[in-house]
């Protein structure tokens, strides 16, 4: 499709979205924040952006771009750190599989939703809040039809943390194992090392 006739299909998108005011203020504030990133990012920088896989990461990327000057013009000097967090949230999810509904999990384990909630409030299952998505399960945590037997021990030595430090813990990669992620070693079955690793986790917020 011409560039051109795509902006036009993207703008008619818009125009039937934005039927109640909500949707047209928001529309509005949006289209504008676009326009400002146009006339402030380089060509590079745009070129950098369309290359993204999706057009939520396009845009993200566009926003890092542009936000730390816009923002200290403007007195939000936590902008580009808020944008920046957003864009860490969405890569640990991605990671590593990705992640699973509730629904796929009780299919996997074969119990209800209620057993699979138990788990988690439990903290032998790791899930973490996604908005309006509810809890979404790393599917790292499962093997086949059943969960890595591993996980629930390294999960009880990472008590005190949130779910995302915890996420974070699981798949970044870590010096104490090598550069490899915790999960990449609890699947070669090297359980302490990652259990080591998860005790100075625990102390310092790092791995």
């Amino acid at each position: 499709m011409m560039p051109m006739k795509a902006l036009q299909k993207a703008q008619t998108k818009v125009r039937k979205q934005a039927k109640d005011p909500l949707r047209a203020a928001f529309a509005t504030r949006a289209m504008n924040a676009v326009s400002k990133i146009m006339a402030q990012a380089a060509p590079g920088d745009l070129i950098d952006s369309v290359s993204e896989e999706s057009d939520l990461e396009t845009l993200a990327r566009a926003l890092v771009i542009v936000s730390e000057e816009e923002s200290i013009k403007a007195g939000h000097r936590l902008l580009p750190a808020r944008i920046r967090g957003h864009q860490m949230r969405r890569e640990l999810l991605a990671a590593e599989g990705g992640v699973i509904s509730v629904t796929k999990v009780a299919d996997i384990l074969q119990i209800s939703r209620q057993a699979v909630e138990k788990r988690r409030q439990s903290g032998s299952l790791l899930a973490v809040e996604a908005g309006r998505r509810g809890y979404l399960y790393p599917a790292w945590q499962f093997e086949d039809d059943r969960m890595l037997t591993s996980v629930p021990r390294v999960l009880a030595a990472l008590k005190g943390h949130s779910p995302w430090s915890m996420l974070r813990f699981f798949v970044n990669g870590n010096h104490r194992l090598e550069g490899r992620s915790p999960i990449q070693a609890l699947r070669k079955g090297e359980l302490e090392k990652v259990l080591r690793a998860a005790s100075v986790f625990l102390e310092h917020g790092a791995a």
